[in-house]
């Protein structure tokens, strides 16, 4: 289980950030309910992930107690588009009125960065932040940057 996980990797669990797409989400709500509420008593953060693709309520963001929303990549790609912008600028709007963080993911461009920037959106990941790499060679570029 998570919890003897956790207790055995010696992981501040507020460090844990689990992530639940969309999909899921909707999938089975009962059930999920009742795990995601475990799970965030156990300490980890909870993400929406790839929020905006599926059917998206934002009733369940009242419902489901998470802490961040990661914007769909799709919106990121197209960020200079008026309708992609106008839904990533309003979900990050709506996110911040409800106290989540929002995460943009697919960040591949300085531009879309700036653009995300202006909206206040909170966190990005993508290429232009660092293509992905092993533990070992994040560790050592972290060290070095300090």
């Amino acid at each position: 289980t998570l919890s003897l996980i956790l207790r055995q990797s010696n992981i501040d669990p507020s460090l844990l950030d689990i992530e639940v797409t969309e999909t899921a989400l909707l999938s089975n709500t009962d059930a999920l309910f009742d795990t995601l509420a475990m799970i965030r008593s156990l300490g980890p953060r909870i993400s929406i992930d790839d929020f905006g693709t599926g059917y998206s309520t934002f009733a369940y963001l009242k419902r489901f107690k998470v802490d961040a929303l990661k914007l769909d990549g799709s919106f990121v790609n197209g960020i200079d588009r008026i309708a992609d912008r106008a839904i990533a600028e309003s979900i990050v709007k709506v996110a911040h009125a409800l106290g989540l963080r929002v995460i943009a993911e697919g960040v591949e461009h300085e531009s879309q960065l700036h653009i995300l920037s202006e909206m206040r959106c909170d966190e990005a990941q993508g290429f232009f932040i660092s293509r992905p790499m092993p533990a070992a060679d994040f560790e050592t570029a972290a060290f070095a940057a300090r």
